[in-house]
Parts: structure tokens; sequence; C-alpha cells
């Protein structure tokens, strides 16, 4: 149909094609096909294993790769690392840290003890020296003015005494050994917690259960360290037990109360059947600096098998709704010119009204409306 002279808006387009290829004969409510699902919109996915994650580096690096080709590994295991070389140098420095940390507390515990006899033996020389005074102030023919300078150097002596024994004081000691040690403690127990990290940052863990996937050239036995040019895609861990199709359009679909009602169906075309996934949620996603929502939609089991083919490509789906029962699913073009006045008034379901009196249209979908009759109700 060709139209001179009218901006028709994009809106109105679905109609206008009903209307072009409108059947003009009515038929019996009961004549249309009962199905349990009707196509709601279009939409675009792509279709993804449950885990994909790809491996490369950001600048030239050696990656010890320690699990052979295909393996299949558990979440969390390690199956390579990054820089052995640094690893292997940083431990030898630990090792050298260690030995100094020993040394370090072995000579803390020795400066106490010759602390100690250091002490000892300045107070056997100033106990020495008391004696002496003690000998010295007994004897009778000491002039007062002499006894008094003899008990003001007993009293230095007894002062000093005290104070070097404070020195040697048990708790006073343990204390100050306590904290010396715990500062030898802190600081090698900063270096090894270093190291540690620099382990686990180096080690290559898998993400979740998976097939890991090398691309080298030519991949040799392991344990094997490859070098690794920038920006190269070197290895793959795929969890093949599961795929989906993820909605990255905003869809509002996702955000209706009954979302949990929606699948997609995609079509493969030929003898390449189709993949139908149920909805499994919502995903919060970064795209262009923004979390956007990604509808998940989990491929059923008897479709993975052709979802395994078509990894990470885009596709065109049907977006499917199921019905809350059986309905009689009437294409719009069918109906669309019979009385398009009513149609234009009181839209589909006022149409399919109007055909079939006592009917109830339960769903408008883009090509079809789901129909019950009155005695179906």
């Amino acid at each position: 149909m060709k139209i001179i002279g009218l901006k028709i808006k994009s809106c109105l387009l679905p109609l206008l094609l009903a209307l072009t290829y409108a059947d003009t004969e009515r038929k019996s409510l009961s004549e249309y096909p009962v199905r349990s699902e009707i196509v709601v919109s279009l939409d675009e996915c792509v279709v993804m294993p449950g885990g994909l994650k790809h491996y490369r580096v950001s600048s030239k690096t050696k990656v010890k790769v320690l699990k052979e080709n295909l393996t299949n590994l558990k979440a969390r295991e390690v199956w390579a690392v990054i820089d052995q070389e640094k690893i292997d140098y940083e431990f030898r420095v630990l090792n050298y840290e260690r030995k100094i940390y020993t040394n370090s507390v072995e000579k803390l515990k020795q400066s106490f003890d010759v602390k100690r006899e250091e002490v000892l033996d300045k107070v056997a020389v100033i106990e020495e020296e008391k004696y002496k005074l003690q000998n010295l102030s007994s004897e009778s023919d000491l002039s007062a003015q002499l006894k008094a300078l003899v008990k003001e150097r007993q009293a230095l002596i007894e002062d000093n005494i005290a104070e070097l024994m404070k020195e040697i004081d048990e708790e006073e000691v343990q204390a100050q050994y306590a904290l010396e040690q715990e500062a030898l403690d802190l600081a090698i127990d900063k270096k090894e917690k270093s190291y540690l990290e620099l382990v686990e940052r180096s080690q290559l863990t898998a993400p979740f259960s998976g097939v890991l996937e090398l691309n080298f050239s030519k991949i040799e036995p392991v344990p094997h360290e490859y070098e690794i040019e920038a920006n190269t895609l070197y290895a793959t861990i795929t969890d093949d037990s599961r795929y989906e199709l993820q909605m990255k359009n905003q869809n509002s679909v996702l955000n209706s109360k009954d979302v949990d009602e929606y699948f997609v169906i995609l079509g493969l075309g030929g003898q390449k059947g189709e993949i139908r996934a149920g909805f499994q949620g919502v995903r919060r996603e970064e795209q262009n600096g923004r979390l956007r929502k990604v509808g998940i939609f989990e491929v059923e089991p008897d479709s993975v098998k052709f979802a395994k083919d078509v990894v990470e490509e885009k596709f065109s789906v049907f977006v499917m709704k199921k019905l809350p029962k059986d309905c009689h699913i009437v294409r719009k073009n069918d109906i669309a010119l019979l009385q398009p006045e009513i149609l234009q008034s009181k839209g589909w379901k006022g149409l399919a009204n109007e055909l079939w009196p006592g009917s109830e249209v339960i769903e408008v979908g883009l090509y079809d409306l789901a129909v019950i009759s009155k005695g179906e109700q």
C-alpha cells in the first residue's frame, strides 16, 4: 500500500501493516488454535555460558601454567602463577629476613642477660664501698663533721643501689623484653603478610567450576612458563554446565510485576533448532560508566546443545509470556479490517468483544490476541 502526502507515526505502523494484510472474513473463535503462551515483543539477547572468564595481560608478562589444557577446574582452584621469578626472589628475601629475626630475638635475650650481669657487677662495687663506710663510721675517733659526711655518702650509695636494682627488676625486665620482642614480631609478620599477599595476587584461580582452554600456538606439558605479549588473550575458563541469554536493552518486561511469567525464544533457522530460556533474574552491570539492568534468561536443558555453538553471539529473540490459562490465539491481521471503526475507538479488546460477545482478551501480544470465550471463563 502506497500512501502519498501523509506522515505516519511509528507507533501506527504495526496497525497499518495489520490493516494492509488483514483478513476480511470473520471466523468462529473456536477455529483459532489454543496455546498457553504469546509473543509480547521483540528484543536482542547475547548467548553466554553460565560463566565465562577471559585472561589477558596489560603488559608483557611471564605466566607459569600449572594445569593441562581442557582441564575441568574446580572453583578457586589455582591453575597458573604470574611472574614466578619475582615470587622466588621475594621468598629468598623473606628467608633472609627470617634469619635476621631469629638472630635478633637471640641477641635481645642475651642483651638482657648481659645487662643483668653488668648491673650486679656495679652493685657489688658499690656494696664494697658501702661496707667500707660502715666500718669507718664505727670508729670512735671520727669527728662529728666527718661522721655526717659518711652518713650522707651512705644514703647516696643506698639510692644508687636502689636505682640499679630497678633496672633489673623482674617485672620491669619482662615488660621491656615483651615490648621489644613484639616490635620484632610485628616487623617479621608484616614481611610474611606482604609475601603471602604477593603469592595470592600472583596466583590465577578459577572464579567458578569450568573448563580451562589455553590459547597458545604450541601448548607445552605442565608446568610451563609462557612469555605473553601485552593485550594477548591467553586463556579462557568456561562453565558450560548451563547457558543464559542476556538482555541488555531496557525492555519494559524487566520492570513487570509478573516478570517470572516471561521467557524468550531464539530461532536459529533451518535444522539448527531453537533456544528457549526462562527468566532467571536481573543483574546490574556497568555500561558506559553507568549501572544498568541486564535481564538474565536461563537456557532450558533441551536447548543447551544449541547454545554451545553460538556463544557470545547476539540474536533477535521473541519475548514470550506464559498465559494464566489456555487461550485462543487470534492473529491481529485476521480481524483488523472486520470492524475498523471499533478497533479505532475501543482498541483490540473492544474489537474482540464485538466480534465474539462475552469473550475476554487475556493478553494483547505483538502479533496476536489471547482470547477466551464466554463459556471458557
